[in-house]
Order: structure tokens, then C-alpha cells, then sequence
């Protein structure tokens, strides 16, 4: 059963002890999808209202604007001093390892440490690798805690973030483990108590950090609660946080509006705890035991973040989800459908092309089930074609998109994303093309198509370059959509796209069937008792690239889908594999391209 405590002492300046001694502020004000040129005024403004507890992480691509959000308020406000202020950053899931933990602690210094100095926490931000990289991490952000005056980087505490208790146990199995985790930072609202969790933590003195407590908004037109707001007469959002805070949570709300961000923190009363008394009315922080007990949903597991849905922030702030649904092959006449059940099974990607010739039909089925599931909105939808290498050159280049704009744009509206599908073309031309694509999305109200982001497809480093040396080049490719499997891992061209912030995007995922059969990977199939297809889709997702899976098998679209989780942190190890089995699949230096006749595009010189 939930906590059922129907009132707690507590105000805007509360803090919590954690296991280290620090003390953290129990309201967090967190800054996910908040724009980068938004990002440092409202943390100014969050911290004017009385926030003094501030969320962010690199995968949120704007803690350098958290912080020099913060080191204007402080320079604003002599009487609040740095120790005054908690600031929390992650690291990323690709930032697993020693040393890529490392790097990534570097970044954070390179971003934040000339505006705030030091850091109060670095969380991990998810299990999402394997136990091997998970403790390494772990290795190297105690090197930094037990060293403070390390020449990098200041940390002053280290936790985790959706870890569950076999993540946490391993940690603690682990011999070189010195350091606890203060806090491990999950979802957590009433339909998703995680009880169990939470007496776990609480065994290991550990405190759970409250993250989407208001549910990211999937559970506000809920009956339930809808009807709980009008019979107790309080706004649905307060009834939400005051859960969170009544159950003893540190708690991360977020906003991107004003007035919102005040009357998430206003749920808190003023005044320092101890001048509670019976004379002060503590209401702001009490709830009906009725509808506390009507709150209580200790068997319900409905996630709300961190399923199919889950998304890579892209160079230009757009959001992608990782898991696409391409329609290579697939028929005109079945790809609407085809393409709904893709949606329908929870794809929020779905990858065309003009050379597939059933971009139209994509888009129809996007429509159609955009018309059948209201709650679902166009901007939940990621939409990306391909010119064709015919169409390269600028004006070749604007007739591809005015012809994808007479097949998609009734249905879509506009195009999320828009490749090159190939560089088979000269300099020039290659050049030309980009030099087209940059201008509709220098210009989105242009009056043929809005395309948000630009990319390209089967690009090697050389064509990359290419473009970076143009001197017109303004708009960077945000993906390189490339053939990728254990046979062909392409390292060399990953480090370059890395080194310039653009994703590897993987298509042919399982080989396009060509490997399917590979005795070494019947071998594995039958040694770990997991299907073929799920070793290779996991090891994609594992490796931090987009992955567009295709079928036209109905059952098979579903069981490609399902190698992600369905966001419970307690089943995260779906998207594991044994050490051993990953090992196996370790091949640096193959080369093997299954796709284009056996000849690598990225290699493609006129």
C-alpha cells in the first residue's frame, strides 16, 4: 500500500539528508524539453519564485544555459549563495564505461563549471547498457567524488536514475563498490507507485527522486481524476504533487510556462518548517484521506515515459523516436494499413522514401489513424522520406520536394524529416541538393512544404565533409541513416558522426534477412534462448542508433516493436544481453554489406 499519511510538515525551503550528509531540496524545478534559449530565463524565474533545487542532463542538450541561468540569479541576488543552490545532471546511456563516463563528466565541466563551480549530483540516467558499463560508470564517477580536487570536476554526490533493484544490486555485488547512490530518480505517481522499489530503496537508505509526477500530462483528462478535482475541489495537478510529497518523495515538476512553474512550487506552503505549528494551516500539504485512499493503485504499473515512445534529442533541439517503421518493399495497396498497425502496436516513426513510390500511402495511413485516435496528435508522429539520387542538383532537389509535397502534405501537414537517400551523385550536385534543402528549412513558412529537420543516407565521411567545407553550409545533417548490424559496424564513420553531434541511423537492422540463418548466430540463439532477431535488434538499440525495422507480417511488426520495454524499470533487462553473447557479436573490423548489391555507398566516389 501507498502512504497513506494525509499530512506532512513541510515548505518550500525543505530539504532531505541524504546518505552522504548533503541535504537536498525536496521541490526540484526540471528542464527537460525546455528549449535552450528559454532554458537559463526560466530557471532565473523558478529560482525567483523560491526553487532552489534545479534539474537537468546532457541529454537534455541545455545544462550550460541551466547554469548560466543560475549564475544570473545568484549575481542578481547577493543574499543566496552557490551552497544555497542544487544542481543535478546526468549522463547519458552512450556515456556508459570508464572511460566514455569520463568524457562525458568533461562535458559537463567544459558546460557548467565557469557559471556554478561545482556539482551537487550526476546521476546515470538509465540501465540502458550492460552490467559490465554500468559499474565501469559507476567506477568512475566514485574516482571523481572521492577526489574533489580533482582538476576536472568538483561532484559532489552520485545516484542513478531508472534503475531497478537488480541495477542497484549489482552495484552493491560489485567489489570495488564504495559509494551509494543518494537518490535513484524514477517515475513515480499513483499509477505507478512502485512499491516494492521504493522499500528497496528505502532498506538501502537510498531516496526516491519523483520524475513526470504530474504523468507528462497522459493522465490530466483522466475520468478519475477529472472527477476527483471537481468532488474535492482542487486542481487536478496539485492533487497529483501533493501525492508525490505525502508519499516522501523528492519531487521534479516542470513547465515551460510561468505561472505554471509558481503553482507547482505554491503546492508547498512558505516559512521554514519549524515554525509549523497547530496555528499554522499546513492545508496546501494535506489531502482528504478519502481521496488519498482513492489515490492508492498499489498493483498499477502504467508507465507513462520510457517505452516505445522514447526519443533521441537531435542536433537542431527536434525530438526522434528510436524506434522507426520503414515500408521499403512493401506494396502500395498494403501500405496504409500496414502502416496503422505499425501505429497501432505504439511505432511513433515511420520511415518512406519517393523511391519506395508509397510515400502517399504512408501518409494516408498516418492520417487515418491520427482521424481514429484523437488522443493522439500529428507532432506524436515522426514522418521521414528520402529524395532519390536522380533527384540531385538544387532545382532537381526542389521538384523532389514539390513532388513530396503533392503526395503527403494534405494528410501530414508537413514533413518531420526529409534525406538525401544516397550520395551517387557528383560534388556539385551533392552540394546543390543541400543547398535546396537547407532553404526549406531556413524558411518553414515557404509556400510549398515545412520540412523541420534535413539529413542524409548511405553518406561516408568524405560527403560529409564535403558539406562542412561548402561555404554555404548553415543547417547540419541531424542523421546519417546508414546500413548497420554486427557485420558491419562502420566505427571509424560512427566516431565521425559523433565527433559532429549527427545519429547514426540503422537500417537492415536484422540484414535483411541475409544473416538470419549464420550459424554463429543460430548458435547464439540457441546457447541464450533469445530469438535471432531480437539478438540483433538489441544489440542496435545498445549501441545508441536509431533502428528502423520492416515487415509486412503483422505479428512480426508487433514482436519488433516489443524487444523495447514497456517502461517499467524492473524490466529494463529486455534490452540487455549477456556480456558473453555481446562479446560474440563484437566484429570491429567486418565489413560485410548485405544492402546496395554488396557495394558500400559510403565508399561511393564519381
Amino acid at each position: 500500500m501507498s502512504n497513506l499519511t494525509s499530512s506532512i510538515q513541510l515548505t518550500k525551503d525543505s530539504r532531505y539528508k541524504l546518505n552522504n550528509g548533503q541535504s537536498i531540496p525536496v521541490a526540484g524545478f526540471g528542464v527537460y524539453e525546455i528549449p535552450k534559449k528559454e532554458t537559463a530565463d526560466l530557471v532565473y524565474y523558478a529560482l525567483s519564485v523560491g526553487y532552489r533545487h534545479i534539474d537537468t542532463a546532457i541529454y537534455y542538450q541545455n545544462q550550460r544555459e541551466t547554469s548560466e541561468g543560475i549564475a544570473r540569479f545568484l549575481k542578481d541576488h547577493p543574499e543566496v549563495e552557490r551552497k544555497d543552490i542544487w544542481f543535478t545532471t546526468k549522463i547519458r546511456s552512450e556515456d556508459h564505461g570508464y572511460e566514455n563516463t569520463k568524457k562525458a563528466i568533461e562535458l559537463i565541466a567544459k558546460e557548467v563549471k565557469e557559471y556554478i563551480g561545482y556539482v551537487d549530483l550526476v546521476l546515470i540516467h538509465s540501465p540502458h547498457s550492460n552490467p559490465q558499463k554500468r559499474i565501469e560508470s559507476w567506477k568512475a564517477l566514485q574516482e571523481y567524488v572521492l577526489q574533489p580536487n580533482n582538476p576536472t570536476l568538483d561532484i559532489k554526490s552520485i545516484g542513478v536514475s531508472n534503475y531497478g533493484e537488480r541495477h542497484l544490486q549489482e552495484l552493491f555485488d560489485w567489489e570495488g563498490f564504495v559509494i551509494k547512490p543518494v537518490v535513484d530518480q524514477i517515475e513515480l505517481h499513483p499509477w505507478l507507485p512502485r512499491l516494492e522499489l521504493r522499500e528497496f530503496l528505502a532498506q538501502h537508505d537510498i531516496w526516491a527522486e519523483a520524475y513526470s509526477p504530474l504523468t507528462q500530462g497522459v493522465k490530466l483528462d483522466d475520468p478519475e481524476l477529472l472527477g476527483w478535482e471537481k468532488k474535492y475541489k482542487l486542481p487536478k495537478g496539485d492533487i497529483l504533487l501533493k501525492w508525490s510529497y505525502l508519499q516522501g518523495f523528492i519531487v521534479i515538476a516542470k513547465s515551460a510556462k510561468k505561472e505554471r512553474i509558481k503553482s507547482n512550487l505554491d503546492v508547498l506552503p512558505d516559512g521554514n518548517s519549524d515554525e509549523l505549528g497547530e496555528q499554522h494551516s499546513f492545508g496546501k500539504i494535506e489531502l482528504d484521506p478519502e481521496l488519498l485512499s482513492d489515490l492508492d493503485k498499489p498493483n498499477s504499473k502504467d508507465v507513462c515515459t520510457w517505452n516505445g515512445d522514447s526519443r533521441y534529442k537531435l542536433n537542431n533541439g527536434q525530438s526522434i523516436p528510436v524506434a522507426g517503421f520503414g515500408v521499403f518493399a512493401v506494396p502500395k495497396e498494403e501500405t496504409a494499413d500496414l502502416v496503422y498497425d505499425a501505429l497501432s502496436v505504439g511505432y511513433r516513426h515511420i520511415d518512406t522514401a519517393i523511391y519506395y513510390q508509397n510515400q502517399r500511402e504512408t501518409s494516408e495511413g498516418i492520417a487515418r489513424f491520427l482521424k481514429d485516435h484523437p488522443e493522439v496528435e500529428r507532432k506524436d508522429i515522426w514522418f521521414t522520406t528520402k529524395i532519390r539520387f536522380e533527384d540531385h542538383g538544387y532545382e532537381n532537389a526542389k521538384k523532389a520536394i514539390e513532388l513530396i509535397a503533392s503526395e503527403v502534405k494534405d494528410n501530414l501537414g508537413y514533413v518531420d524529416l526529409v534525406l538525401i537517400h544516397s550520395p551517387h551523385a557528383t560534388p556539385e550536385r551533392r552540394v546543390g541538393s543541400w543547398k535546396a534543402l537547407q532553404e526549406y528549412v531556413l524558411q518553414p513558412n515557404n509556400p510549398t512544404l515545412d520540412i523541420r529537420s534535413i539529413g542524409v543516407s548511405n553518406y561516408g565521411e568524405r560527403h560529409l565533409q564535403e558539406l562542412f567545407d561548402w561555404e554555404g553550409f548553415v543547417v547540419k545533417p541531424v542523421v546519417d541513416q546508414l546500413e548497420l548490424h554486427p557485420w558491419l559496424p562502420r566505427l571509424a564513420l560512427r566516431k565521425f558522426l559523433a565527433q559532429h553531434d549527427i545519429w547514426a541511423e540503422a537500417f537492415s537492422p536484422l540484414t535483411q534477412g541475409y544473416k538470419l540463418n549464420d550459424p554463429e548466430l543460430l548458435e547464439l540463439e540457441e546457447k541464450y534462448n533469445i530469438p535471432k532477431a531480437t539478438i540483433l535488434l538489441t544489440w542496435s538499440y545498445l549501441q545508441g542508433f536509431i533502428v528502423i525495422s520492416k515487415s509486412s507480417s503483422k505479428e512480426r511488426i508487433k514482436q519488433n516493436f516489443d524487444v523495447l520495454p514497456d517502461g517499467d524499470t524492473d524490466e529494463l533487462s529486455k534490452i540487455e544481453l549477456n556480456p558473453e553473447l555481446l562479446s560474440a557479436l563484437d566484429k570491429p573490423n567486418s565489413k560485410e554489406v548485405m544492402t546496395w548489391r554488396n557495394n558500400d555507398p559510403t565508399l561511393y566516389e564519381p
